[in-house]
């Protein structure tokens, strides 16, 4: 489920109805609840009317909000979509283990539409993901600097 808080509701719906093909199902006084199952799973956004000033990134904040999309070619459908709409948008970004879209809204939310391959298993098996740090291949000149700066995870089954 994802909150979003708008400055208008109308430019809202415009782009959860009519790109992202969300379904209006009912509102409030200042809230309106959307449905939709083309992103790979039963997606509720409630959208609530908020004027006051535009958030500021930071702590607490949320950078942007990642919807899956099926596959390459959903992902390049979506691009020409937005494209038609000269919407700002990055374009297509390979990022090894998945490609993504990222694109703002008309409230200026910050979009992400991700494809689920080729996945994270694309340099190493389903059993031994988690046991080392796995980086794309533009990351690996950082290497020594991102494993100095990360904290290690916890990723056995004991407390």
């Amino acid at each position: 489920e994802v909150h979003l808080h708008v400055h208008n509701t109308l430019k809202a719906d415009q782009w959860l109805v009519g790109i992202l093909n969300f379904k209006r199902v009912m509102s409030d006084n200042d809230s309106t609840l959307y449905i939709s199952n083309t992103h790979r799973a039963d997606t509720r956004c409630i959208v609530t009317m908020d004027p006051s000033k535009p958030e500021l990134q930071g702590t607490g904040s949320v950078h942007h909000i990642a919807w899956r999309v099926k596959d390459d070619e959903e992902l390049m459908t979506m691009h020409a979509k937005i494209n038609a709409l000269n919407l700002s948008n990055s374009s297509i970004v390979d990022r090894y283990y998945f490609k993504s879209l990222y694109v703002r809204d008309y409230n200026r939310l910050l979009f992400e539409f991700a494809t689920d391959e080729p996945g994270y298993t694309i340099d190493e098996t389903l059993d031994e993901l988690g046991k080392q740090l796995s980086l794309a291949p533009v990351l690996e000149p950082y290497r020594k600097t991102i494993e100095k700066n990360i904290k290690p995870l916890n990723t056995t089954n004991e407390s």
